[in-house]
């Protein structure tokens, strides 16, 4: 049976050819990549029983993977949430209307049954015993040989007032993307506070529901953490066409309104009107419960290259799991660190080298691809930079030793998934290839990404 991963959000998908679409972030089959290895053997271990708390997507990968490592392990997933496992990935895309609540769940009832998966939704864990190897729920008291942390990450809050009045929203959850939805027909003004990919796409959303909508961001650089300056400047400029308006540098000290929010008061004292504000400026690791059963923690639940964390019976992976002094907070690293500490709770011995930072979406209808160090930072760094004439276009490498180490490009995500696919593998670009791009072709890359090494 043949492996495609999606490049864009790590989806592994089995069958003869890639699917038409992935069920978890809609990318189309060429952002699929065929897995040059060989399928895990399914085999018997010493592991018993596996509980994963946590029913994201590293929850759900790791449970993937424990099964194809082991068919005899018994394997449990607990979640807070009332529902199965859903794309976060599109919630935004919900929130426009574009999708349908059905749409976001990738798998029914009838697979979970079919992989022997048990999920308890809707049932908090409350503790871990690690000396007696069990949890505690709301409910009842679970034994385990290995548990996996994929309790993922809050949305950061730091507004003394934020969220106790009607009109003020996180958007993190599918039962929070409802709330937002039921809370529209009221709403004329709204703001979003923080700039980046989730703020964007909300932004796009809400826009689409026909709500006159504000980003501010604190930095003067729009997504900062995916786009140098004349990105930024571009990004302003396509939302701008989209009619969101964008404010860089503006620092919110308070949220203004009793039981209802009313606006949003600046450093400089000024109130700027709002009916809905939406907070979108990072995540908090969720690791109460790990630092609550003695587990190292730093930022988040620390873990070695296996995803081990100081308790060697349990591992962590996603938005909660702090690797190499990093946490990623990105669905692809979530996918992967998934799968690993999954395969590695099953008895396997799989190390763990860390993430290509990236980021493939499409916020309003512009692709956009951001992909590692995309400003040089080494005076041997080379940059290769394309800009259209029409001011809507632009692609950026930068180079070490001829080996991409960084880009931005807009308007082309296959090309991004191209880039991507030449990072992991670090792939060296040869002189005739370098030409290419210097002469504008650059999809020369997508044929070269797939060259054998």
């Amino acid at each position: 049976m043949k492996r495609w991963q999606c490049t864009v959000c790590g989806y592994i998908h089995e069958g003869d050819e890639p699917p038409e679409v992935c069920p978890i972030c809609d990318a189309g089959p060429d952002e699929f990549e065929l897995i040059e290895e060989t399928p895990d053997e399914v085999q018997t271990s010493s592991v018993q029983k596996i509980v994963i708390i946590g029913n994201g997507t590293a929850g759900i990968e790791a449970a993937r993977a424990a099964r194809s490592m082991d068919d005899d392990a018994e394997i449990h997933i607990f979640s807070g949430e009332p529902h199965s496992f859903y794309s976060r990935l599109l919630l935004t895309t919900y929130l426009a209307g574009e999708k349908k609540e059905k749409d976001l769940f990738a798998f029914g009832p009838d697979w979970f049954e079919s992989i022997r998966i048990v999920q308890h939704l809707g049932e908090n864990v409350k503790k871990i015993l690690r000396a007696e190897k069990k949890i505690l729920t709301e409910n009842e008291v679970y034994n385990y040989d290995r548990l996996i942390l994929c309790t993922g990450a809050l949305p950061f809050n730091p507004y003394m007032n934020g969220l106790r009045q009607k009109g003020v929203f996180t958007l993190r959850t599918l039962d929070d993307a409802n709330y937002i939805l039921n809370y529209l027909k009221q709403t004329k003004q709204a703001i979003i506070i923080g700039g980046g990919i989730l703020g964007l796409e909300a932004a796009a959303a809400l826009t689409r529901n026909k709500i006159k909508t504000t980003v501010l961001e604190l930095s003067h650089t729009l997504m900062p953490r995916q786009l140098d300056a004349y990105g930024s400047e571009l990004m302003i400029n396509i939302l701008a066409r989209e009619g969101i308006e964008v404010k860089k540098g503006v620092e919110i000290v308070k949220i203004e309104g009793d039981e209802t929010v009313t606006g949003l008061r600046n450093k400089d004292g000024e109130i700027l009107p709002a009916d809905l504000v939406l907070i979108s400026i990072g995540i908090v690791p969720n690791s109460s419960l790990a630092e609550d059963a003695g587990l190292e923690v730093n930022r988040g639940v620390v873990v070695n290259d296996r995803l081990q964390t100081s308790d060697d019976y349990i591992f962590a992976a996603g938005d909660v799991a702090e690797h190499r002094s990093r946490i990623y907070g990105h669905w692809y690293a979530s996918a992967e660190q998934g799968k690993i500490a999954g395969q590695n709770a099953a008895g396997a011995d799989v190390v763990y080298n860390g993430t290509v930072p990236s980021s493939i979406l499409k916020v309003t209808e512009t692709e956009l691809t951001s992909l590692g160090q995309f400003n040089k930072k080494h005076k041997d760094d080379v940059e290769l930079i394309s800009k259209s004439k029409e001011g809507n276009g632009y692609k950026k490498l930068v180079l070490r030793e001829n080996r991409i180490i960084g880009a931005i490009i807009f308007g082309n995500n296959r090309l991004g998934s191209a880039i991507e696919m030449m990072m992991k593998k670090g792939m060296q670009l040869s002189g005739e290839i370098i030409t290419f791009i210097q002469n504008e072709e650059w999809d020369a890359l997508i044929g070269y990404s797939r060259k054998k090494d």
